[in-house]
């Protein structure tokens, strides 16, 4: 992931992360994300770029923006930052 990217994915996660509550919030009932969109948002909070995330998990980069793409639209999100930041405050996946 180039620097920019990187950048960019820091400051929209300080910016979420200063208008979001501190403690982990309790996912909904009929919230239910799949291992496999669990273990690519776990990779995206990393820094990796759907290539890498598919390299890593022997996916197409195609096969990861849709897995991204889905866990987006179940966590009601319209960044892979904000996917990211809302599942760990949730705590579907580690915090990073």
């Amino acid at each position: 992931m180039s620097f920019a990217a990187l950048a960019g994915v820091a400051l929209e996660r300080a910016h979420v992360a200063s208008h979001a509550p501190a403690e982990v919030a309790t996912p909904p009932s009929d919230l239910k994300l799949t291992d496999q969109e669990r273990a690519i948002l776990g990779l995206a909070a990393e820094g990796l770029s759907n290539p890498e995330i598919g390299e890593r998990l022997f996916l197409s980069r195609h096969t990861v923006k849709e897995y991204l793409g889905n866990a987006m639209r179940k966590l009601e999100v319209s960044s892979r930052a904000e996917a990211v930041l809302k599942a760990e405050r949730l705590g579907l996946i580690e915090p990073r």
